[in-house]
């Protein structure tokens, strides 16, 4: 370790070289690394979640949660699974080894379901799989969420949020999805009159099964069937009343094709409103959109406000979008006071260094070691691809205070041992001191 401390001593402009490239390759890296709120882990959990609009919850655990945990459970590396069955819903959780790879997970899960399908009940919606999330980082969780009041329905409100809104945001790199709330979704009500099935022997799995081949109707995936009815959520780009009603349902020996409305009714409306929003009296609808895992939330965040501003100068005179929550100001808050906490301390530390030691130089070096410290931490943040956010964000601060003691221990040191006696002199001082500190340093990080 001598020798180590004498070459790097007696190449002063070497030295000063590699202390330039980090310091360059740490502001670069504060620039570019990945900003958010929460850090992104993957816990060895995944929720499924799937619907079965107006059957009771017995019926639910019976035909739906049993079958779906049995088919899960053969996944490899589960661990655990519990459920809960509701009315019209369920909910599996799944828990895994550690060593579990979850992306294969996932691919697996999504086979077994896929081969469940055919023997789950008519009307039962796309099972959908989702990352479990900590409690303590629930509340974290979320981006952006805004809201577009106007003096119109609520229907043509969301009609226009979707058509107008969605596909831009969805078009930015970090975001992963933009949900709309409020207003109904758009519903085809199906009315089966069932003395004409008998009359032409059509069985209500032949009627399933002509709405399932409908696959452009079935764009939202989410059936509701109650007695004589049938209800599905369409993609509102399409004339899904007419097309339904020429549906063929059967095609009798004599060639004669029977359709959808030779047997039922089709009425083309919108599914039952369950929230209402309103602002100063005006109807509107939630916007909210989420990001990507890892994507840097401050970047993410501006594009949107500079898309949302570039089209929100197309907007009908009536319209108002309002920004409700934004997550990313968490972000911004934090940076603030850790650049502001930093230039606060690094001024008191001057200021006591220059007192105590009654020396520019000595208060110099050690405030210069503590932001080249800050610099190659974020450097390396960088390179093993690790987020700024609210953890890593204490961690420097609490590491802060560690970089300023052993700074003083190793200056105080030298000031009293070395007086100018050569490079190698110096050298041999620094190896007596580096290890108490360094072992110092990995005490501390330990507890």
């Amino acid at each position: 370790m001598k020798k180590f401390f004498h070459i790097f001593l007696s190449r002063p402009v070497t030295s000063g070289m590699i202390f330039l490239v980090i310091l360059v390759l740490g502001i670069a890296a504060l620039f570019n690394i990945t900003l958010e709120v929460s850090p992104n882990v993957e816990y060895p959990r995944l929720s499924i979640s799937a619907s079965w609009g107006g059957v009771s919850s017995e019926a639910v655990e019976a035909f739906l949660t049993s079958p779906m945990e049995a088919a899960l459970s053969t996944v490899k590396g589960v661990k655990k699974i519990s459920s809960t069955s509701y009315e019209g819903r369920c909910n599996i959780n799944l828990e895994f080894h550690p060593s579990t790879d979850m992306d294969f997970a996932r691919i697996e899960i999504n086979e077994k379901l896929g081969a469940l399908k055919t023997e789950l009940p008519y009307g039962i919606s796309r099972p959908r799989i989702s990352p479990y999330i900590p409690k303590d980082f629930m509340e974290l969780q979320g981006f952006l969420t805004y809201t577009l009041a106007a003096n119109l329905s609520s229907n043509e409100i969301r009609k226009f949020a979707k058509e107008n809104l969605v596909a831009p945001l969805m078009a930015i790199k970090g975001v992963s999805d933009v949900e709309v709330s409020g207003g109904n979704e758009r519903e085809i009500t199906i009315t089966i009159d069932y003395d004409k099935t008998k009359v032409f022997n059509i069985s209500n799995h032949e009627i399933a099964s002509a709405i399932d081949g409908a696959e452009e109707i079935l764009a939202a995936g989410n059936i509701e069937r109650k007695s004589g009815r049938i209800s599905v959520l369409v993609n509102n780009k399409i004339d899904a009343a007419a097309f339904l009603n020429y549906q063929p349902i059967k095609y009798l020996k004599d060639g004669t094709v029977i359709r959808l409305k030779d047997i039922g009714k089709i009425i083309d409306d919108f599914s039952e409103r369950t929230s209402y929003y309103r602002i100063n009296g005006e109807e509107a609808v939630f916007l909210r959109i989420s990001k990507e895992p890892g994507a840097n939330t401050v970047e993410t965040a501006d594009k949107v406000f500079a898309k949302l501003n570039e089209l929100s100068k197309s907007f009908p005179a009536d319209f108002q979008l309002r920004k409700e929550v934004d997550k990313s100001e968490d972000i911004r808050n934090e940076l603030g006071e850790l650049f502001s906490s930093a230039g606060y301390s690094l001024v008191m530390i001057l200021l006591l260094l220059l007192i105590i030691f009654k020396r520019l130089n000595y208060s110099l070096i050690i405030t210069a070691s503590i932001a080249f410290s800050i610099l190659a931490s974020l450097l390396l943040f960088y390179l093993f691809n690790l987020s700024l956010n609210i953890i890593t964000l204490a961690s420097l601060v609490l590491g802060f205070g560690l970089m300023v003691d052993n700074s003083i221990v190793v200056i105080d040191y030298l000031d009293r041992h070395y007086s100018g006696r050569g490079v190698m002199r110096l050298a041999i001082y620094l190896k007596d001191i580096w290890f108490p500190v360094f072992a110092s340093t990995l005490t501390t990080v330990a507890v």
